[in-house]
């Protein structure tokens, strides 16, 4: 056996892998035809020594089948060419793909045989003989790298058109995102816009008037749920989720997500079943994170199982982790589709569910938010029609007895308080909207469109609170707050940011400008009454 590595080996060793697989062997191989048993021993021991592996075939049929499995390079003598019919092998290797194109040497004592060589799309060196055995084998081997470099094309493209399939798979993924997200967006605002047109067309009664509002009030509620999920899919991509953690009983966080998902539940008529347990259940965790993850598995649910259908919620604490499992007897999940459950943008492949498949974020955003709570999620089901199980678990904790707090925010301290308020805003539909609140609640209010004039209008008037939008034609809201931070007059008016922008960076921005807070559109108004809350208790 030769000493020196041969070019396969040297290839293998170069990738890390001095042992060849099947394929790679498949495709690295000489095929030889011999004219004999004597030549076949002879070319077996000098090619093998010099480590190219070789394969003999009994004849040219033999040969063009052998190619079609794979080879780096054929060897041809002219008493094999006179002797069987060329035009099957000549068949396969024009038959090649694009990036394919097999070199083939041909020995011989016979000038006439030159023709072989310039048939079109044959890749063939002819060799005369007698042949010296080191050319022979030089040859094979720039035969044999040449056919490498064509491997690499055909991975190349095969990486390319895997690439471009997965780019299609994500257009086509976008493109039924953004047609569910049209339909969820307009799901929610038909509501409101019959709601808004019925009042309008005639006197309803109070009672009526109630019933509308509260639909109002749930399609607003669905809407920004719609896009807190989106914005928190965007955070967590982007590693920029923060929690808000403490020890505290996991069932208040299972409550606070039944009470979410009640409505929808209610409104497609099924039965929630709970078994929460008698005992407390400390987790440390973010509570609002947890109570999301809750609801996003009921809303799953209630999607999925039809009208009359039945949800289970049950408890299974241990001693070290703690379980919830949410089960339906819903329209379950094939076997195949399991694996896909929690990826981004994954919708339930049933047609006539299409309706109900949501934007498929709020499972990544269970799995995301319980990553991040050292916690975990699976999801088992039968198969179709069969229902499914979500299992979420998080480590439990053994929590110390804490004392009641007290409410800082004592109800008639706030009620009694009345502020001059300034909002500035763009939107006039926000403004008037603001406007009617503000006054609702006891304040005095001034409005302002834009930066400049509500920085005029906050040096004439002096106002308590300034509500301020931040995307503003003349002055945006971060240049009117830190023009005003720049007067020490306005040490202690307290300046509220309100847009649409829900981002971490956005809030520290504002913050930075000189706001002392930062709120998220659409506003709820108990986080307005919360503003006031704290402004009185910093000043009493």
């Amino acid at each position: 056996m030769s000493s020196t590595l041969s070019l396969a080996q040297q290839q293998d060793r170069n990738s890390g892998n001095i042992f060849m697989s099947h394929r790679d062997r498949i495709e690295r191989r000489l095929l030889m035809v011999a004219a004999s048993v004597r030549d076949e021993t002879h070319a077996q021991r000098m090619f093998r020594e010099d480590g190219i592996e070789v394969d003999f075939c009994r004849s040219l049929y033999d040969v063009a089948d052998c190619i079609e499995d794979g080879a780096a390079v054929v060897l041809l003598t002219d008493q094999i060419v006179r002797r069987d019919p060329l035009q099957p092998l000549l068949d396969v290797l024009r038959a090649q793909p694009a990036w394919s194109n097999v070199p083939l040497i041909l020995t011989t004592t016979d000038e006439r045989l030159s023709w072989f060589a310039q048939q079109p799309g044959i890749n063939a060196t002819l060799l005369r003989q007698p042949i010296h055995v080191e050319t022979l084998l030089s040859v094979v081997r720039s035969a044999i790298a040449s056919r490498l470099k064509q491997y690499e094309v055909r991975d190349l493209l095969e990486q390319q058109e895997r690439t471009q399939g997965e780019l299609r798979d994500i257009d086509r993924r976008k493109d039924e995102f953004l047609a569910t997200l049209a339909h969820e967006l307009r799901n929610p605002i038909s509501p409101i816009k019959n709601s808004l047109d019925l009042l309008d067309m005639s006197q309803r009664s109070l009672q009526e008037e109630i019933e509308l509002r509260g639909i109002m009030q749930r399609q607003v509620h669905q809407l920004t749920r719609l896009v807190d999920d989106l914005l928190d899919v965007s955070r967590i991509t982007r590693g920029k989720i923060r929690l808000d953690r403490k020890c505290f009983d996991f069932r208040e966080a299972i409550q606070a997500g039944i009470e979410s998902s009640r409505p929808f539940i209610v409104q497609s008529h099924q039965e929630l079943h709970v078994d929460l347990g008698d005992s407390e259940i400390h987790v440390d965790g973010d509570l609002a994170r947890l109570a999301q993850c809750v609801a996003n598995l009921l809303n799953n649910a209630a999607k999925y199982t039809p009208p009359n259908g039945k949800i289970w919620l049950e408890l299974r604490p241990s001693s070290s982790m703690v379980e919830l499992l949410v089960r339906d007897n819903g329209i379950g999940i094939a076997t195949e589709q399991l694996a896909s459950v929690f990826e981004l943008f994954q919708q339930h492949d049933v047609d006539q569910e299409r309706g109900q498949a949501g934007l498929g974020i709020g499972l990544t955003l269970v799995r995301s938010l319980l990553d991040l709570h050292a916690g975990s999620i699976d999801v088992q089901s039968d198969g179709v029609n069969k229902g499914s199980t979500f299992t979420m678990r998080l480590p439990r904790v053994i929590a110390a007895a804490s004392e009641p707090v007290a409410n800082p925010f004592p109800e008639d301290a706030y009620s009694k308080r009345s502020f001059d308020v300034l909002v500035v805003e763009d939107t006039r539909a926000i403004r008037i909207v603001l406007r009617q609140l503000f006054e609702a609640m006891g304040h005095n209010v001034v409005m302002a469109e834009d930066g400049c004039e509500g920085l005029k209008l906050a040096k004439k008037l002096r106002p308590e609170v300034i509500f301020s939008d931040i995307s503003m034609p003349k002055m945006n809201g971060l240049e009117m707050a830190k023009q005003l931070r720049r007067d020490r007059e306005f040490d202690r008016t307290t300046l509220i940011a309100m847009t649409g922008y829900g981002r971490n960076e956005d809030r520290e921005e504002a913050l930075a400008a000189g706001f002392n807070r930062h709120l998220t559109k659409p506003v709820d108004v108990n986080e307005l009454r919360e503003v006031f809350r704290a402004i009185c208790s910093a000043t009493a």
